[in-house]
This record gives structure tokens, C-alpha cells and sequence, in this order.
């Protein structure tokens, strides 16, 4: 599939319309001088000459030309409009992947706030805001006509202007940063306020509500101090603007009639000038007004095109590979979180052949789920590299490399949509044959039926609540869906029952039959009743690796009922602790 540049074309978009959008704002200036032209004529011609005939032919050409006007005028705005929708559907796919894969290479991040952004760049482009830098260069022009009338009164609108302008200039200085800090500010309130309600449950429970409350409020209360700074400051900028639009307005007409008393000029010249120049400043007032949204959308188009950048740099997609067979080698890796300095893993080192299972034990904090995420490339690599089929993983676009790939993480999340969705991943040409094959291999086929609308049962928010155990069983059918080269379970049966970890036993082995590499990070002794191979990992480091057996008579030890006389606390290395761990008849922790 060709990989589309959305920011380019979105630019394109932009430009390939500024020719039209200038050609309207052109006519619709130059129609603007009608009205002025029309009360000259009234004044110096027919109220003159008392002609109706006049009168009547040049009421019905005004008419016929603000007609026009207001045509185009709408059409201007129709493109305006068209321009936002289009650059829309343009960025929103490309802005929707990136979003996904920023969040597994930087989970720290800010989540859905560029779908936010896209939504700011659009209703910005659609409403009257960029109409005005079209007519801004239109201000010397007005001007220049006024100077036809008399110099005095073009000096003054050119005053005017220079002065509005200097008032645009302060804008920017006075508010800009102060906007960007309260944006900000209320964006960090409104991650917290989101994280809380994710975890409402827990919240709830421990009592948290109120504190957790308290400190929304404070961050709240910052973001909703600089906004009142800024709009205090915007709106008082912006009052002044509008005022002084008014004084001049009424000051040109002033100077007009005294212009006009010296018979200098025409009482008509005196009206024409005076809304000629109402038109003059208007585009100017226009920008000051709107300035708070201009420099919003301004951020947000920065922000867009920062992620889309980025995304471009990391995502080139490379030459498709062969469908993998599932031999995984991997040589001395060590793997970093995101936004930490050492790593949580190192000298992991071991070789796996198509159909092979590996379990992965060691005690809680040993780096058994750090593992599976670097070996998975979700987590970046510091030393060493991961190879599937002797490839890279880098060297795979993400989505084909994911569909010869399961994964069953520790919190089993269900997406919104109907569980043949979510067990099918959401893939658009999945077959009913497909999913309840995948279904029947993880054993939820029975309880998909259980449901009254069967695999069309909507799961999330408005559907059914499944238990922790039903999640991970559906989970583990997402897993194993489309015969993928290499599946990892990391705790696959914390939630399982006796008969949920029969079904997660018999698909293992099914899989290793058909061929497929299976790994298994495990707490409990029956995930790995499946498997051939162990890694024993202490303190971010592996320690064994090999057939189970042998793994099993160095890690692992029977306890007695004999009481033992308790040793002095001596220190010990990651190689001595592991006789503190058991599988087999003692629980694996």
C-alpha cells in the first residue's frame, strides 16, 4: 500500500485553493466599493439634479451588485468550509495511526489531543477567521481611494490603519504565550481528570475520590486563572480595537465635513470616505477579534505537523517480507522504558525454532513482562536485537508484521464492538470460519454461544460487562487468530479457572503442533505444563535457559515439612536467589 505524506497533502490543498479563494476576495473588495460609489452618486448627482430615472437605475444596479456580492461571498465561504472538511479527511487517518503508534513507542505521551488539534485546524479553516488575511491586503487599496477623494483624509484612514495594525502587533505580543500556557495547563486537567476516570473503580474503592478532587481542582483552577488572564487581556485589546474603529469612523466624517465645509471636497466624497474606510479598518478589527482562535489553531497545526513529521521519520515503510515461520533468535538484548535512563533488561540471550513453547518464570520485578514487551519492539532496544525469521523488526511494516503475531498482555482490554470483532481484531475481511476456529482454539466458543446475540454480542461501555476470566479467554481467541508465526502470553491464566486452563493448555499445544512459536511469561505451574523450554530471569537479567527439566532441577526445589534452622541474612547474588523459586508442586512466583 502506498504511503500516503498527509501533511504534504494537506498543504497542497491549502495552496491549490488560494488562487480561487484570492480571485473571490478580489471581486468581493472590489464590490465592497459599491456602496460608497452609490452614495456619492446620490449625494452629488441625484439629490442634485432631483432625476428619479436616476435614482431608480442606479438603486437597481446596487441591488444586482451586492446580489453578485453576496454570491460570492457564499461561495468564498463554501471553500473556506470545503478546505477544512477536505484537509480533514486528508489527516485523519494518517493523525490516527501516528496517535497509536506514538503511544507504544512513548505510552508518557498525551493521547487522543491531536485528534483534538485536527478538530481545532478544521473549525478554524471553516468559520470567518482566514477570510481576513485574503482581505487585509485589500486595506492599502481602500486607502489609496481615499487619498482620490482629498490627502487629508487618506493621511488620516492610514493613520487609523497604522494604529489598528500596532494594536494586532501587541495582541500577539500580550497573548500568545499567556494562551499557550493556559492551553497547556488545561490540558494537563484534562489527562488527570480522564486517568481518574479510568480507574474509577480503584478510586472508589480506596476512598481516593475526594483528594484525587481536591488536586484536579487545584490544576484546574491554574488553567482557569490564565485563561481568565488571557481573555481579560484579548478582550480588553480587542474592546479597544472595536472603539477605536468607531472613533475613526466618526473622526473621518468629521474631517470630511470640515473638508467639505471649505468646499474642498463633496458632501457625497464626505460619506463615501467614511465608509470606505469602515471597510478599510474592518479586516484589521476582524483579526484582533479573532486572534485567540487564529493563534489556537496556529498550535495545533504546529503540534500536527511536529507527530505526522515524527511518525514519517519512524514509520518509512519497508519491502515486504515472506509470511514468517516463527524461528525467533534473540542476542544479548537489553531494553529501556520509556523516559528511563537504565535498563530493566540485559543479556538476554536465546534462540527459538518454529513450534517451540518457552515459559518465562523468575519472581515478580525480574523483568518477565519488560522481556515480552522489547521482544515485541513495543519497548525500544539498547543493546542487541530481536529477529523473526532472521529479520529485524524494523525491518517489518507493523500492521502485516502484526498479523503473523499474537499477543495476550497481562490487562486483557476488550475494544468497543461486538466480540466476533474483537476476537477477528477488527479485520474487515475476517470469515465466520476464521473466528470460531480462533474462538474454539481459546475455548470461549461455548460461552460466545451463551450470549443471546451469540458472536454479534457488542462488548464495552453500552454492551456486555464479560468478568476478568471471560476477558482474557476472549483475549486469548484475539491471540490466536489468523494461525500467527509467534504468540506471547504473559500471564495468561492469572484469571483463568480449572477449565479455562485446560483450554489455555490444549491451545498451546495445538499451536506448537501447527508449528507456531509460543512464549509464556508465568506465575502459576500449569502455564507452563505446555511448554519445552524455560528462561528463569532475576534482577533484569536471564539467569537459565533451556529444556524445562534441566531449567527445573536448578531453579526449583521441593520444601519439606522438617523444620530448618534459620540462616544469618547473608547477601546473594541473582544466581543464589533462585533457589528461592518453585514450579511443579510449588507455586512458581
Amino acid at each position: 500500500m502506498r504511503k500516503v505524506d498527509g501533511m504534504e497533502e494537506a498543504k497542497g490543498t491549502f495552496w491549490k485553493a488560494t488562487l480561487s479563494l484570492a480571485l473571490f476576495s478580489c471581486v468581493i473588495n472590489l464590490l465592497m466599493l459599491s456602496g460608497p460609489l452609490f452614495m456619492l452618486q446620490i449625494y452629488d448627482r441625484v439629490l442634485s439634479s432631483g432625476s428619479v430615472p436616476t435614482l431608480v437605475a442606479l438603486t437597481i444596479l446596487i441591488c444586482a451588485l451586492f446580489a453578485f456580492m453576496a454570491l460570492i461571498d457564499a461561495v468564498r465561504a463554501r471553500v473556506f468550509s470545503r478546505i477544512g472538511e477536505r484537509m480533514e479527511e486528508v489527516l485523519q487517518a494518517p493523525t490516527f495511526l501516528a496517535v497509536v503508534r506514538r503511544t507504544w513507542r512513548s505510552p508518557d505521551k498525551a493521547g487522543a489531543q491531536p485528534l483534538r488539534d485536527l478538530d481545532t485546524v478544521r473549525s478554524y479553516l471553516s468559520s470567518a477567521g482566514p477570510a481576513a488575511f485574503f482581505d487585509v491586503p485589500w486595506v492599502p487599496v481602500y486607502i489609496a481611494a481615499i487619498y482620490i477623494f482629498h490627502p487629508v483624509m487618506g493621511t488620516f484612514a492610514l493613520a487609523a490603519a497604522i494604529v489598528l495594525v500596532i494594536l494586532a502587533v501587541l495582541t500577539e505580543l500580550l497573548t500568545s504565550k499567556r494562551q499557550m500556557s493556559a492551553a497547556t495547563a488545561s490540558e494537563d486537567a484534562h489527562r488527570f481528570a480522564e486517568e481518574v476516570r479510568r480507574q474509577s473503580e480503584i478510586v472508589t474503592v480506596l476512598g481516593m475520590s475526594g483528594a484525587l478532587n481536591d488536586s484536579w481542582l487545584v490544576q484546574k483552577a491554574k488553567a482557569m486563572g490564565l485563561h481568565s488572564a488571557t481573555s481579560n487581556r484579548a478582550t480588553m485589546l480587542s474592546s479597544l480595537s472595536k472603539s477605536l474603529r468607531l472613533l475613526f469612523q466618526s473622526g473621518i466624517l468629521a474631517v470630511g465635513a470640515w473638508l467639505a465645509i471649505k468646499q474642498l471636497i463633496t458632501p457625497g466624497a464626505m460619506v463615501a470616505g467614511s465608509i470606505i474606510m469602515s471597510r478599510a479598518l474592518a479586516p484589521i478589527d476582524q483579526l484582533i477579534g479573532q486572534w485567540r482562535m487564529m493563534i489556537g489553531a496556529r498550535r495545533s497545526w504546529a503540534r500536527l505537523k511536529a507527530l505526522l513529521n515524527a511518525d514519517k521519520q519512524a514509520g518509512n515503510s519497508p519491502m515486504a517480507l515472506p509470511k514468517p515461520v516463527g524461528r525467533l533468535s534473540v542476542s544479548g538484548l537489553a531494553c529501556l522504558a520509556p523516559g528511563k535512563q537504565k535498563p530493566l533488561v540485559s543479556r538476554v540471550q536465546f534462540s527459538l525454532e518454529p513450534g517451540a513453547g518457552l515459559g518465562i518464570i523468575g519472581p515478580s520485578g525480574s523483568g518477565k513482562t519488560t522481556l515480552t514487551k522489547a521482544l515485541l519492539g513495543i519497548w525500544p532496544h539498547t543493546q542487541g536485537d530481536v529477529r523473526l525469521d532472521g529479520a529485524k523488526f524494523d525491518q517489518w511494516d507493523r500492521d502485516t508484521l502484526g498479523r503473523h503475531i499474537g499477543y495476550l498482555p497481562q490487562d486483557a482490554a476488550l475494544l468497543p464492538g461486538t466480540l466476533a470483532q474483537n476476537i477477528s481484531r477488527f479485520d474487515p475481511d475476517a470469515t465466520p470460519d476464521k473466528i470460531i476456529a480462533a474462538a474454539q482454539l481459546a475455548g470461549v466458543h461455548e460461552l460466545s454461544l451463551s450470549f443471546e446475540n451469540g458472536y454479534d454480542t457488542q462488548l464495552g461501555i453500552d454492551g456486555v460487562q464479560l468478568s476478568a476470566g471471560q476477558r482474557q479467554r476472549v483475549a486469548l481467541a484475539r491471540a490466536v487468530y489468523g494461525d500467527p508465526a509467534l504468540i506471547i502470553l504473559d500471564e495468561p491464566n492469572s484469571n483463568l479457572d480449572s477449565i479455562g486452563d485446560a483450554a489455555l493448555h490444549n491451545a498451546i499445544l495445538t499451536l506448537r503442533k501447527n508449528g507456531t512459536t509460543v512464549i509464556v511469561v508465568a506465575h502459576r505451574p500449569s502455564a507452563v505444563n505446555a511448554v519445552d523450554q524455560l528462561l528463569f530471569m532475576a534482577d533484569g537479567t536471564q539467569v537459565e535457559f533451556g529444556p524445562k527439566e534441566e531449567v527445573l532441577k536448578k531453579v526449583t526445589r521441593v520444601a519439606t515439612p522438617q523444620p530448618q534452622p534459620q540462616p544469618q541474612p547473608q547477601p546473594q547474588s541473582a544466581a543464589q536467589n533462585i533457589s528461592k523459586f518453585s514450579v511443579g508442586p510449588v507455586r512458581v512466583s
